[in-house]
């Protein structure tokens, strides 16, 4: 007889258990050593207990994933539960025995490099178009555990898990000497504080089966299986780490496990008036007790009772199971539906699925109530055939894209019904994804440890893997927009894979990504001018490209060497960066000091021998407007007059060089804030 199970259970040799009240001691511990590491496989490493090994044990991939023992996953250091990698933390260096990728290649148009053990990540799947298979069952096993003398052996570890089960799936396994068996299925860990990354738990004690008591030959393993899915989207993996045995002194004390199916399984509605024959499945339990809401009998300790439900409705059924050590009790709800079968059917039914693809096929199945005996389907819009007399239609295909009505006819010698479900069927086109992407803001050229940030533009994505070759950190949680970071000067490609149920595509632009070194910019040393001065400044820079402020009192802004003309103290700022999109700017400053003192003078010696050094005589000074100076003779002659057009006194009187000797001046003087002053005085000409 075939039973199927209502209710998932457990043995309970493999139950999860807490005994805090046990007495237990340990006797064996594994902490994979310490060390900064990466890409050791956990397939013949050697720690302080021996030789850890590796079985495949299914079906396996030409990149299947791989055992590694190393701190590329590690449990942090710090107060933190997620996970680390030294690389990137020096001082995590607790080294873990986790799943990860073998190194993935895939060359034009994709281009994508995974590099072996990049931490507890793995990529489930959708490559298969590029030759990638990643489909994995292999099981890491530790070195054989002598455990004479124990007795009533427990485990326990640390750990976290990731991936969607049972595509992909970590499981406890246990060697008694001759078998390996899986013992233990670990739940799903959860990572609300760690973003992308695993969050570090521990398990409670599990028990090891009584075979283990007093067996020199016990081996311990864990089992991976990935089914190289659709998705290509890298999850956190398993890791694991503190793996400890304990032995207790007592048994521990186990309440019954309840369970029970009905006789056949699954149960089907029945008729008022009907009968279902229950199977109690429960283990440990030295008795039980029944209720049955509705029927008749009402409860029941008999381990396969038949039971009257003679009132149309929806019942629950429970069991309760008891021990010396405890009750469990399991209630399935509304287990039993009894029908009112005295009048005409009532329409209704349902479809494998509502919403398609051009092309796709869909199976209806009947859900009318009242036992019909006829059936008529009517299928508007569908391509092999718009009408069926079946109770359940297979195969219904639709070709073209739309919203489609459909419409299920039942009778029986009571009488007909019928009902129409409009807009019930959706067809769609289903394109296959096209990836794209740009750098936003087109800031495809940064310098070292500046953000870049990306946006995707693919389309019909289901999933979106993204690849920055070279970049020392990323961000992928808004995989819309992720960001990236590179400390390292040099041109890096970047790639993005998008995927959906009917097909993959992909992205490579290679040089993407310019990182340049920062420039050095020095503006020079401050400066001294009095007011109405001016003064030339000079830069020195990495790149030819300068730019200036304030601008306005310069004779250039976007030059290296501009002349400088403030009126009163002032700091400039010159800015140097590469190209005109003022890529990697570096700034430095100089102040300029700018004196108001106002004051005009003339030499008292002048050598107009053309030399070119003080061959002109004029008045002299700061913040000078306007001056008018007069050269006269021993005799009182004036030989000089500014003007215009002669602004300076070179020596000579009506076209000839006088003779040198002693001469006296006059000037008035009239500077720029108004004031005048009066200048005498003589001065001698050598030549």
């Amino acid at each position: 007889m075939k039973v199927g199970p209502i209710f998932k259970f457990l043995s309970p040799l493999l139950l999860l258990l807490i005994f805090p009240t046990i007495s237990k001691s340990q006797f064996w511990t594994e902490g994979f050593g310490n060390g900064c590491n990466k890409g050791d496989t956990a397939n013949q490493h050697v720690t302080v207990n021996g030789t850890w090994t590796t079985t495949a044990v299914g079906t396996n991939g030409n990149t299947n994933h791989v055992w590694y023992i190393s701190s590329a996953s590690a449990q942090s250091a710090s107060a933190t539960l997620c996970d680390q990698n030294c690389s990137t933390t020096g001082t995590n260096t607790n080294k873990s025995l986790h799943i990860s990728n073998k190194a993935i290649t895939i060359g034009a148009p994709v281009n994508l490099n995974i590099p072996a053990d990049s931490a507890a990540f793995f990529v489930p799947g959708g490559l298969t178009a590029f030759g990638v298979n990643t489909a994995t069952s292999q099981r890491v096993e530790s070195p054989t555990i002598n455990c004479t003398g124990e007795s009533n052996i427990f485990i326990q570890f640390n750990y976290f898990e990731g991936g969607i089960a049972p595509n992909v799936n970590a499981t406890l396994a246990y060697f008694d000497g001759a078998n390996w068996i899986s013992i233990f299925d670990m739940p799903k860990t959860s990572n609300p504080n760690c973003g992308t990354l695993g969050e570090w738990s521990q398990t409670n004690l599990i028990a090891l089966p009584a075979s283990a008591d007093n067996n020199p030959n016990v081996k311990i393993g864990f089992l991976w299986e990935n089914n190289n899915g659709t998705a290509t989207t890298p999850e956190f993996s398993f890791s694991a780490d503190d793996i400890n045995l304990f032995s207790s002194t007592s048994p521990p004390p186990i309440p019954p496990v309840v369970n029970f199916t009905t006789i056949p399984s699954p149960v089907t509605p029945i008729c008022d008036g009907g009968s279902i024959t229950f199977q109690d499945l429960s283990l440990g339990a030295d008795s039980i007790l029944w209720s049955f809401p509705g029927g008749s009998p009402s409860s029941s300790k008999a381990s396969t009772p038949v039971v009257t439900y003679n009132t149309a409705g929806t019942y629950n059924v429970t069991l309760t199971a008891f021990n010396s050590n405890g009750t469990s009790d399991s209630t399935a709800v509304n287990l039993v539906t009894v029908n009112f079968c005295s009048g005409a059917p009532s329409a209704n039914f349902n479809a494998s699925v509502t919403t398609i693809c051009r092309g796709d096929s869909i199976n209806f199945f009947d859900q009318s109530s009242g036992f019909p005996t006829k059936w008529s389907w009517f299928f508007p819009g569908a391509t092999n055939f718009d009408f069926d007399t079946v109770q359940n239609p297979v195969g219904v295909v639709y070709d073209t894209v739309g919203l489609f009505e459909v419409t299920l006819v039942v009778e029986n010698g009571a009488g007909q019904d019928f009902i129409t479900k409009k807009n019930y069927i959706r067809v769609n086109d289903c394109p296959a994804p096209i990836a794209d992407f740009r750098v936003v803001r087109n800031r495809d050229t940064v310098c070292v440890g500046d953000i870049v940030t990306f946006q995707n533009l693919s389309q019909f994505a289901d999933s979106t893997l993204w690849l920055f070759n070279g970049a020392d950190s990323f961000n992928i949680e808004n995989r819309n927009r992720p960001i990236a970071i590179y400390n390292t000067p040099g041109v890096y490609d970047v790639s993005v894979v998008v995927a959906n149920t009917y097909g993959v595509d992909s992205k490579n632009d290679t040089s993407t990504i310019t990182v340049l070194e920062y420039p050095t910019v020095d503006a020079g040393v401050n400066q001294f001018i009095y007011s109405g001065e001016k003064t030339l400044l000079n830069a020195d820079g990495t790149t030819e490209f300068f730019y200036w402020e304030p601008r306005d009192m310069l004779s250039c802004y976007l030059c290296r060497d501009p002349q400088a003309f403030p009126e009163e103290t002032t700091t400039f700022y010159v800015i140097n960066y590469y190209d005109n999109e003022a890529v990697c700017q570096v700034m430095d400053s100089l102040t300029i000091t700018v004196e108001e003192a106002f004051f005009a003078g003339v030499p008292d010696i002048f050598s107009p021998n053309l030399d070119n050094n003080n061959d002109r005589l004029f008045v002299m000074g700061n913040g000078i407007y306007a001056s008018d100076l007069k050269i006269f003779n021993r005799f009182g002659e004036m030989i000089y007059e500014y003007t215009p057009e002669v602004p300076y006194w070179d020596g000579t009187h009506r076209g000839r060089e006088v003779e040198p000797g002693v001469y006296t001046y006059v000037a008035n003087v009239q500077f720029i804030n108004g004031e005048t002053e009066l200048l005498k005085g003589t001065i001698t000409l050598v030549r």
